[in-house]
């Protein structure tokens, strides 16, 4: 019986070579879940969770029992970096945890006791972007620059009642999704990931929860609902003019995310799809396909993994099995 199990874990890694051999640069797509009823019926709890944005396949999740609200979430390396708020008496904190994304060891937290509640996490170099949504009277709303140690280096404060939600960064500028209907803000960095003044404030009236950029291309994207409550996805130019626009009037996004060749991943909650983009084209020439997330319970953000390499994908791979067989070993 012990061989049959053995060889099953063997034919898997052939057919994981095999699958993700038919890429030249894999990717891998991480979603934090608050925890809940999956599309399936299945019941997930709070963790993150693998999926091939290619096929839509499950690949596994790590992080159960140490997380209990993750929502923001960002890739250094070869670690994840995940936002999880907490409650401490009457006070919210928020503590950043860190897994390996591919064997998904915990590899410690950043405590820090000046942000509310961390939304979402971004990278700018060897430096992490988190977006605070303040104390929740719309006050203290910004962006804190913390370095990948955990030391708080800059603060970029946020108009009142612009709640900070997402944070994505190009080569010199950071971009924020904002709720409460004041839009999408821009602003320009220095070297070390620090503000250096507003670029643009655009989209006003839309509640934006997720934001991307695209620096091949010069656009920033911001998707959420429109002050007509559709969903929409919106790409902006680098001085804030609405260059393409996707909306339907059933749909949310909540997270937006980049891979490969110009390929961005829209997370729309009221569906528990992920909707892929040619963000080459404009938007309003639609998603390219969509795939549902039937092994999260209630999705928060994404992150990406493009892998320089098949053979960074093999590595990936190894050390998703290398869990299967230990739970397996554990099951018998």
């Amino acid at each position: 019986m012990k061989h049959a199990k053995l060889l099953s874990v063997a034919a898997f890694v052939g057919l994981a070579g095999a699958t993700f051999a038919q890429y030249t640069s894999p990717e891998l797509m991480l979603v934090t879940d608050l925890g809940g009823t999956t599309p399936l019926g299945s019941t997930a709890p709070p963790q993150i969770e693998r999926y091939d944005p290619y096929t839509g396949a499950y690949l596994g999740a790590f992080g159960a029992g140490y997380v209990t609200d993750p929502t923001g979430i960002t890739i250094s390396g070869s670690d994840a970096y995940v936002s999880d708020p907490i409650v401490v008496g009457s006070t919210d904190y928020t503590r950043i945890d860190k897994f390996n994304f591919s064997t998904g060891a915990y590899d410690g937290s950043i405590m820090d006791y000046a942000p509310f509640r961390i939304w979402g996490l971004g990278t700018y170099g060897s430096n992490l972007l988190a977006t605070d949504a303040g104390d929740g009277t719309g006050s203290n709303c910004g962006v804190y620059t913390i370095t990948l140690a955990g030391t708080q280096t800059g603060f970029q404060g946020l108009p009142t009642d612009a709640y900070g939600e997402s944070v994505a960064a190009d080569g010199s500028r950071m971009y924020v999704a904002t709720a409460g209907g004041l839009g999408f803000y821009s602003y320009n960095l220095n070297s070390s990931g620090i503000s250096t003044g507003l670029n643009f404030n655009a989209g006003v009236g839309s509640w934006y929860w997720g934001a991307a950029a695209f620096a091949a291309k010069g656009s920033a994207y911001a998707g959420g609902e429109n002050s007509s409550g559709y969903g929409v996805v919106d790409e902006f130019s680098t001085t804030g003019a609405l260059l393409s626009e996707y909306t339907n009037a059933s749909q949310a996004f909540d997270s937006l995310a980049f891979g490969h060749n110009g390929m961005m991943y829209a997370f729309d909650e009221n569906g528990d799809q992920i909707l892929r983009f040619d963000a080459t084209t404009p938007l309003n020439f639609g998603p390219i396909g969509s795939f549902t997330l039937n092994d999260t319970g209630h999705g928060a953000r994404l992150a990406v993994y493009a892998a320089p390499e098949p053979v960074s994908m093999f590595a990936l791979g190894a050390g998703v099995l290398g869990l299967a067989l230990r739970r397996r070993k554990r099951a018998g």
